[in-house]
């Protein structure tokens, strides 16, 4: 069971590794921007909420 959770810890530190570096950084790094800020940072902190959501439903303690 804990070889498990660390396997799937593994496979999203590498994920989210690949979508927090330069090339999809760089597609989002454009002109545009949203009504008050670029759209960089909106990439930013929505991969940052998906990143903690995703680790907490992993590393939960099921009682059942």
């Amino acid at each position: 069971m804990a070889s498990d959770r660390s396997s799937r810890l593994v496979i999203v530190f590498v994920v989210f590794f690949v979508l927090l570096n330069y090339p999809l950084l760089g597609i989002f790094d454009a002109a545009a921007q949203a009504p008050a800020s670029p759209i960089l940072y909106f990439y930013l902190f929505l991969i940052w909420l998906l990143l903690i959501v995703v680790v907490g439903l992993i590393v939960r303690n099921k009682k059942q």
